[in-house]
């Protein structure tokens, strides 16, 4: 693969410590705010150290991060563009493994750093607004739910499938929705992710958001299974849409930021597509210059390691967090679950409940016909496997604004590539060709009975469900089981549910 600038050591890793001596977690604390502060030059340093000594995976999970929780649908193709080169980042990554070549190699890579300052310059160039002015405050307000048999969640299935169909009218007809339908909404999806949850009170301090995690929950992801096959099933009334929204799929099923425990923002992203109106905004390309950033990166490095020394433009970071830490000790766990109960309550205790009223998000056209008039809907109905198998709408990634053959004509440019040549007939640096082809994936159909539009509830049963779920919600919230009773086993066998 083509190699314009390359750093060569002896290392085989970096762990705790940088190429340039940083501490890891504290450069990739020092590029996220780079990037947040909206500093491009510091965000290219600290993305291409972090790139440079060999931590991919913290570099990826920085920008996925800030894109689902601060730019979000502020920038709405922007998911697609990400998740397009990830994939390619992990094909080379897996191709260079079979090959057993050190994984370092891959910052020497061109079409790698050419991904890193396309990220960077995105992620710096987008507007950003955090994701919890998005929601309503209705959607924290909610309490642990204890569920056992998804079969008991089929009338919060239906209404969100009602209320989704109601969005979508909104959204082809440029009504807008009504600030009773977004109430319910956010509401819904808070009951969903509130289910089995780890705590329904963790907080993203200082932002006013709840973050729902789970971990090892099998009816959560059960629950996730049905959010994504409705919201792609209705995506197809816009090409657009449904481009990000697969994409989406893909991110949340890289479990990327399950670690951060932060994954229900992307849902959160899925679902903005849908109730709001977006404004388009460019992909931004990179040119000749971003790339010269690189060139100078990787000169000091390789100088800063033939001669031991500290690099030229070599940036201090301040711990402030270590400075905290000497003046008081870590708060207990106790302590931080009394203060978010004291949160909770002054937060419910301020926000006035409305009444929703069921009426108020009854569709006035049936969404089929919204669908087939609408230009750039998809005919056939879509499954998640499908965006994986059907060609058509897998998206090429976008050549960037450079064409990068020009450098050979360039004095600097042209003494690297003939060096490389040289490199080239010396027997021990062999030059890599990575060949990429297309996986096929099986394809799996999901709680298909909950897809039928024909099928939706009338406003009258729409009330007396809400009716009987408000009667029942106490026992609802602890449902007891035998113990030789598997739920999974039993959905299994009725055909209620294939695991995706």
């Amino acid at each position: 693969m083509k190699r314009i600038f390359f750093i060569i050591d002896n290392k085989k890793k970096y762990a705790g410590t940088s190429i340039s001596g940083y501490k890891k977690k504290i450069l990739m604390k020092a590029f996220e705010t780079s990037i947040l502060s909206n500093n491009y030059y510091n965000a290219l340093y600290f993305g291409m150290e972090a790139i440079a000594s060999g931590y991919f995976k913290d570099f990826w999970l920085v920008a996925f991060t800030i894109l689902s929780e601060y730019i979000h649908v502020l920038s709405p193709n922007l998911p697609r563009q990400f998740i397009d080169r990830y994939k390619r980042f992990k094909e080379i990554e897996k191709k260079l493994r079979k090959k057993k070549v050190n994984l370092l190699e891959m910052r020497n890579i061109l079409e790698i750093q050419k991904f890193v300052v396309f990220i960077i310059k995105n992620l710096i160039e987008c507007k950003k607004k955090h994701s919890s002015f998005f929601i309503k405050p209705i959607y924290n307000n909610q309490r642990k739910l204890i569920v056992r048999d998804i079969k008991k969640l089929t009338p919060l299935f239906k209404r969100l499938k009602l209320l989704m169909n109601t969005v979508t009218n909104n959204k082809i007809t440029y009504k807008g929705n009504t600030e009773a339908t977004l109430i319910e909404i956010f509401n819904l999806m808070g009951q969903l992710l509130s289910v089995d949850c780890d705590s329904a009170m963790n907080m993203a301090h200082p932002h006013n958001i709840n973050l729902y995690h789970h971990t090892r929950s099998q009816i959560n992801e059960q629950i996730v299974g049905v959010f994504w096959n409705i919201l792609i099933k209705i995506a197809k009334i816009n090409q657009n849409i449904f481009t990000q929204i697969s994409a989406l799929y893909d991110i949340y099923n890289s479990k990327l930021m399950q670690k951060l425990e932060k994954e229900s923002y992307i849902l959160l992203n899925a679902l903005y597509y849908f109730v709001y109106n977006i404004n388009d905004e460019p992909v931004i390309g990179i040119t000749k210059g971003d790339i010269m950033f690189v060139q100078r990166f990787y000169i000091n490095i390789q100088k800063a390691l033939n001669t031991e020394t500290e690099r030229e433009d070599f940036m201090k970071i301040e711990d402030k967090n270590k400075k905290k830490s000497k003046r008081g000790g870590k708060k207990s766990k106790k302590s931080v679950k009394k203060r978010n109960q004291l949160l909770l309550k002054n937060r419910q205790k301020n926000i006035s409940q409305p009444n929703i009223k069921m009426y108020e998000v009854k569709p006035t056209i049936p969404i089929q016909k919204l669908i087939q008039e609408n230009n750039n809907s998809v005919a056939k109905p879509i499954n998640p496997t499908d965006m994986i198998n059907n060609i058509e709408h897998k998206q090429s990634l976008k050549k960037e604004t450079e064409d990068f053959t020009e450098y050979e004509d360039d004095p600097f440019f042209k003494s690297l590539i003939e060096q490389e040549k040289t490199e080239e007939h010396n027997p021990k640096k062999k030059e890599i060709d990575i060949v990429i082809g297309n996986g096929d994936s099986i394809e799996d159909e999901y709680m298909n009975f909950l897809f039928d539009f024909e099928d939706l509830p009338t406003v009258e049963e729409s009330r007396m469900n809400q009716t009987r779920t408000n009667h029942k919600k106490e026992k609802a919230r602890t449902i007891k089981m035998p113990a030789k009773f598997n739920p999974v086993k039993s959905m299994k066998r009725d055909g209620i549910i294939n695991k995706i």
